[in-house]
């Protein structure tokens, strides 16, 4: 005989470490947790402060305007020329190039075999912990079991990372003025 199947409401239910972590939402009786990321779970927790989320908000900036594609239709009154820009303004360029930029100076400059060509104020190991978490959502255990030594988890870890370049982000781009 097989096994029983439960109901799809007693399936879905949110266990209490579900429910300690988290934001849990229940819709028509299932509980969804609505922990996308890292940072939307920090938030949850009330574990950034204001300069944190200044320096993540900035970078979530300068990585959508580098993400943004050159525009292939034009808004209704809006001249655009067969140029080899796609008929992007220049505005927009120059603001792509100034994101460009501002990223680099942060974690320097690299060619495309990888090789350092100019440092940046973060180290890059550390950056790259800073934008997989922030940008691209990595689970924080993944991220923080990169980092040796101490007796904090790896969630720990990650958390410590992210704060203290969002910190330094923060002071060296002044993004909160008193």
């Amino acid at each position: 005989m097989g096994k029983a199947t439960q109901p799809a409401r007693e399936r879905h239910k949110a266990n209490a470490a579900q429910k300690a972590n988290g934001a849990i939402e229940t819709i028509n009786g299932v509980d969804l947790n609505r922990n996308v990321s890292p940072v939307v779970a920090w938030r949850a927790k009330k574990m950034l402060n204001e300069s944190h989320e200044a320096a993540i908000a900035y970078c979530n900036r300068q990585w959508d305007t580098l993400a943004r594609e050159p525009r292939t239709t034009a808004n209704y009154g809006e001249q655009t020329d067969k140029s080899h820009d796609g008929g992007e303004s220049g505005a927009m360029i120059l603001r792509r190039m100034e994101a460009q930029e501002d990223l680099e100076r942060i974690y320097g400059k690299r060619d495309e075999y990888g090789v350092i060509v100019k440092n940046g104020y973060i180290p890059f190991a550390w950056w790259q912990i800073f934008e997989n978490c922030v940008r691209h959502d990595e689970p924080t255990g993944f991220l923080g079991s990169k980092l040796y030594g101490g007796t904090k988890t790896a969630r720990a870890k990650a958390h410590t990372t992210v704060c203290m370049v969002a910190d330094v982000i923060s002071m060296n781009e002044r993004l909160l003025s008193r």
